[in-house]
């Protein structure tokens, strides 16, 4: 089956509008094994197992040794010398129809939520060899209560962001499905398009901040990929609600406003052209004028006072000292700026080798900012119903 009309059999069933571009699915129906919870209380096994040609959806790392010496060598103490993790995408729409508990918590207006699972390669005694998805003591706990709403004979659905190690996961319900044989074809196959994902391999967990409860994340050393990972973190967070009063468009760019910048101590042109917005030549992955690459290639639905903006995160960044006269995009003014509106969250700080991102709060859900409203009426007319109504809502 092609690529398009394998998505657009897939999107059938997921009843959301997805802007993203991939370039790789899955399609698996769950076996009792791959469960979590009461349905497998009795299996040793907890990770989700990958196999056949589905296994190429997921890079890892694996000590030479353990891929190529005759099974019956197999030292399967190295199984887990090296653990990848990916970024996954869970939405609001697709998990709280499922999730009766309301164990996974989106913030106000937040769609989306990216959470980590755990990647590994397994090579059993038995020529068996397998992909092995989500260590339950490593994971995000979102993606453990994700993984509780999935039953047996139930899809999952995955879908690789084009050019990034990102995916979109969804649950599709076996209830969904009746006896459509449309999906079920896709069952156990890895279509994908002719793409490559170049993956840096320079972020490593920090383990003594996970044992001590700490969580950190350390930011690339690259000046324009630490950039993009702190604007996706605080896209994924809320999707740059709290940073809309500082974004300001242009014919081709959306920008930080300049008296904003002035107000926090920074020089007026620091943050001169974030956004690319879809007008601009530069807009495509590389721009026709010199072919350097000008953007990211990911979309963001961007917030500015008069609606919101299709447009890529600029590539062009700088980490140099700030004087008035600066001109461009600073990455020490990004780092200013973030950790003044999202001080609630998080906080951005500088390490020996660069920075990394200390995270306060997993989700805006339940910090409410505040304000003093004075409602007037008669007994009986709504006020309070009208104050409660407005606190669930924040």
């Amino acid at each position: 089956m092609e690529f398009d009309a394998a998505l657009d059999t897939v999107k059938k069933y997921l009843h959301i509008s997805l802007d993203n571009e991939y370039d790789g699915i899955i399609v698996k129906k769950m076996a009792k094994s791959n469960l979590i919870g009461e349905e497998n209380s009795t299996g040793n096994q907890t990770h989700i197992a990958i196999t056949g040609a589905q296994r190429d959806a997921f890079p890892y790392i694996c000590a030479a040794q353990y891929l190529t010496c005759p099974h019956e060598d197999i030292d399967d103490t190295i199984k887990r010398f090296f653990m990848c993790q990916i970024k996954v995408n869970i939405y609001r729409s697709n998990v709280e129809p499922l999730d009766k508990a309301n164990t996974i918590r989106f913030g106000a207006g937040q769609e989306k939520k990216s959470v980590y699972t755990t990647v590994w390669r397994r090579r059993g005694r038995n020529n068996e060899e397998q992909v092995q998805l989500s260590a339950l003591n490593l994971d995000d706990s979102d993606f453990v209560e994700f993984r509780k709403l999935i039953h047996t004979a139930d899809y999952i659905v995955i879908l690789k962001l084009q050019a990034c190690l990102e995916y979109d996961w969804f649950i599709i319900p076996k209830e969904s499905i009746a006896d459509s044989d449309d999906l079920k074809v896709l069952d156990g196959k890895f279509i994908h398009k002719s793409t490559s994902t170049i993956v840096k391999i320079d972020q490593n967990v920090q383990m003594d901040a996970v044992l001590n409860n700490e969580k950190i994340i350390v930011l690339p050393t690259s000046t324009k990929e630490c950039a993009k990972s702190i604007i996706d973190y605080v896209y994924d967070l809320d999707e740059f609600k709290l940073l809309q009063p500082i974004l300001k468009s242009s014919n081709a760019t959306i920008k930080a406003d300049s008296q904003k910048l002035q107000n926090l101590g920074l020089p007026t042109k620091s943050l001169r052209y974030l956004f690319i917005l879809p007008t601009s030549l530069n807009y495509n992955a590389f721009s026709t004028a010199n072919g350097k690459q000008r953007v990211f290639e990911k979309n963001y639905k961007i917030p500015v006072t008069d609606g919101k903006y299709i447009a890529r995160l600029t590539t062009q960044w700088k980490d140099s000292p700030l004087d008035d006269d600066f001109d461009g995009n600073s990455l020490t003014a990004l780092i200013k700026v973030v950790n003044e509106y999202y001080s609630h969250y998080l906080e951005i700080v500088k390490t020996d080798n660069g920075y990394c991102l200390k995270i306060k709060n997993e989700t805006t859900k339940g910090i409410i900012e505040s304000a003093n409203i004075l409602f007037y009426g008669v007994p009986g007319c709504g006020k309070s119903h009208t104050v409660e109504k407005n606190m669930k809502a924040r």
